[in-house]
């Protein structure tokens, strides 16, 4: 399993002075995400795999791409493919297993739950004229880590949404999927649904 530390404590939902503002949700964030980006170790099948440092501009190349699936971070990133396909037919792993190292591995990359990511990206992808031009003036993919590119995305977002938004927002964007063992999302789906909630605010 990915081996850099991810877990933090999440912050104590905040308040807002306005009686007609709701309390900010709490958010799992890990702050070392924000930090270069770094390697990560996995451990499968046997043997220890490591994903190279990327930047947010490669890591959005795999996540932003039409055909993006979980297998694209893990066993791809890792260049694990034939032994997963061995462990997969000599039953030692299961499809479910390899898509919980997937999604961790981009917790830890992104420092956000995995769902809460996906949400996150496909959002601005979609919005990317909007707030495109923003996220860019705050921050350069090519030089940052995923996890920081993400906390400036996720800033941007709420401040181009009204007060009494932001925690309906949060919550959209933290809404997890079902626990079934899908190993792509529709990414574009999600986003346009988002989009449509919360269209009266971006």
């Amino acid at each position: 399993m990915p081996s850099r530390p991810r877990s933090q404590p999440a912050p104590v939902a905040e308040s807002d002075p306005d009686p007609e503002n709701s309390a900010l949700p709490q958010i799992h964030c890990d702050p070392l995400a924000s930090f270069a980006p770094t390697p990560i170790q996995v451990d499968a099948f046997g043997s220890t795999w490591t994903i190279p440092a990327m930047s947010a501009a490669q890591w959005l190349e795999i996540l932003w791409n039409e055909t993006a699936s979980f297998d694209d971070i893990f066993p791809r990133l890792a260049g694990a493919d034939a032994a997963m396909y061995e462990a997969l037919f000599a039953e030692e792993t299961s499809s479910n297993e390899i898509f919980q190292i997937a999604t961790e591995i981009l917790e830890v990359a992104g420092g956000f739950r995995w769902w809460f990511a996906v949400n996150l990206y496909s959002v601005v992808k979609l919005a990317w004229s909007r707030v495109g031009g923003e996220i860019v003036s705050h921050v350069r993919a090519e030089e940052v880590s995923l996890g920081a590119w993400l906390v400036v995305a996720l800033q941007v977002l709420m401040s181009r949404t009204s007060p009494k938004k932001i925690a309906e927002m949060l919550n959209m964007l933290n809404t997890s999927p079902s626990e079934s063992p899908v190993l792509a999302l529709d990414e574009e789906a999600e986003g346009k649904a988002f989009l449509a909630a919360m269209q009266q605010s971006l």
